[in-house]
């Protein structure tokens, strides 16, 4: 055996032993890195989750946080990459080197085949990444359409034949389908001539070296060498189209990623105030939402202590409105103003210990009466979550459970009826004793006797506190110290309870 085909055996031995090494050696560090970096990333998405206003989920929609959430942070692997990366570049970086070093003339037969076959994954690229976009944009339409055919399962059965989609879902999947044959196309061109194009590459070293061999001009050890060589070089390459599609799916998942990352938070402070009183003050409020006008020179002085409540036809701005006194939204233009003091000008930590909100779709987490009802008291004794549970009206329902305080609560509350969740979203608010309570039609799911309980105990609450309460009960509003009526996201006037009886735009 001449001298060349033993280097040549030698080189091909230490390629092979060069692939265990980094194989064995990278995957354990890999997985450790990617179990450290996935987690940091998740923790870091949903602390800025956090800390973004609710504007921002209201665009988004629950569909696709849902889709960022599950999709594209579960999508993320640091293991895979790097491993087909060795052995589609430093594997045949290796044997495109060998060959050169075996014969000069059979290492540029090596190149026959892969400019064709980079063009073809670049021209394919192309293709996909125009379809991709068109897909990805109505695969979103149709999550949010099948989330909403389930959430809304009971009234489609009521009112659509059984086993029926809505018109709306059947046209967003087929318009999903015709996106994905589209999306499909580049990718089974690529598949089908990108490998005939390496096996044109490996038919040059094959004719090249049978005929070198042929002519003497080199030993029948280097030309088996070249033929291994040249297995090396194009087998592993076939990986790349894997890897192409892989490094799409990641750049999509990192880009969603990254744009959520780019949405600023509601800006913290500069300085941390404390409000001396607990009155609240619109001044001159402006708020746009997807190029809606929802508030426009919103100004109003709610006093305190004292029961205020907000009356006006839907979609008027109530809820809105105590959305921004809350700190879930911010103003366009104007300020929000708690006893003077610019709620900008309040740290986040501190409006919880002075706003407590009860809105009208209670969300309840996944775990106990009790656990549900302490959220915002974590420390809070026995007696005065019961205390809390009684000035609610929850008190009775939650007992005559089996488990009364330690039952589990299905997610969103859906084991409770509408007024079970407001009741017990009434009692966390009232758990926490805050100088300022927001209530978005608070008492709307409960019924006559509950309804009449519960206007007494926030009637006794807004005798030391500041009590907001956007609501269509005129008789809460006949007890309420002051009407605020609001019409087309304006303050109308501040009326009285006769006022809103005789108006016909109420």
């Amino acid at each position: 055996m001449s001298l060349s085909a033993v280097l040549a055996t030698a080189a091909l031995l230490a390629i092979f032993g060069l692939c265990l090494l980094l194989n064995r050696g990278s995957q354990g560090l890999l997985l450790r890195l990617q179990c450290l970096a996935v987690a940091e990333i998740r923790k870091r998405v949903v602390l800025h989750l956090s800390r973004l206003s609710l504007g921002f989920f209201q665009q988004l929609g629950s569909s696709g946080l849902s889709h960022l959430v599950s999709t594209h942070l579960g999508r993320l692997d640091f293991v895979t990459p790097p491993t087909q990366i060795t052995r589609v570049m430093v594997v045949p970086g290796l044997a495109f080197a060998s060959l050169f070093w075996l014969d000069w003339r059979i290492g540029l037969a090596t190149s026959a085949g892969l400019p064709i076959f980079l063009l073809i994954l670049r021209a394919g690229d192309r293709r996909y990444r125009r379809a991709q976009a068109l897909l990805l944009a109505w695969r979103e339409k149709v999550n949010a359409a099948m989330l909403e055919q389930i959430l809304g399962i009971s009234v489609i059965r009521a009112f659509r034949d059984r086993g029926t989609a809505s018109p709306r879902l059947h046209h967003y999947v087929a318009e999903e389908r015709n996106g994905s044959v589209a999306a499909a196309r580049p990718l089974a061109w690529g598949a089908g001539w990108g490998p005939a194009a390496l096996e044109s590459g490996f038919v040059a070293i094959l004719l090249t070296a049978g005929l070198l061999l042929a002519r003497g001009e080199i030993g029948a050890g280097a030309g088996l060498a070249s033929i291994l060589f040249g297995l090396l070089l194009y087998r592993p390459m076939a990986d790349a189209l894997d890897l192409i599609a892989l490094g799409r799916n990641l750049a999509q998942s990192a880009g969603a990623i990254e744009a959520v990352l780019a949405e600023l938070p509601v800006p913290d402070p500069n300085r941390d105030l404390t409000p001396l009183r607990y009155d609240l003050c619109f001044r001159d409020v402006l708020l746009r939402r997807k190029e809606r006008t929802v508030l426009s020179g919103f100004t109003l002085h709610i006093a305190s202590p004292g029961l205020t409540a907000l009356v006006g036809p839907s979609g008027s701005g109530k809820t809105t409105a105590l959305l921004l006194a809350a700190g879930f939204l911010v103003p366009d233009e104007g300020t929000i103003e708690i006893g003077g003091v610019d709620l900008r000008e309040i740290s986040v930590a501190r409006r919880r210990a002075l706003i407590a909100p009860v809105f009208q779709d209670a969300y309840l987490l996944r775990d106990t009466v009790r656990a549900n009802i302490a959220l915002g008291r974590p420390e809070a004794s026995e007696a005065e979550i019961i205390a809390a549970a009684r000035a609610a009206e929850a008190h009775e329902f939650i007992i005559s459970r089996p488990e009364g305080y330690d039952s589990m609560i299905g997610e969103g509350g859906m084991t409770l009826s509408g007024g079970e969740r407001q009741r017990i979203a009434l009692a966390r608010a009232l758990l926490c004793d805050t100088p300022i309570l927001l209530i978005d039609e608070g008492i709307s799911a409960l019924d006559p006797e509950n309804e009449t309980s519960i206007r007494g105990t926030l009637r006794n609450l807004a005798q030391s506190r500041t009590v907001v309460i956007a609501t269509h009960d005129m008789l809460l509003a006949q007890q309420s110290d002051g009407i605020a009526l609001i019409n087309n996201g304006t303050l109308v006037a501040m009326v009285n309870h006769s006022y809103i009886l005789h108006s016909s735009s109420l």
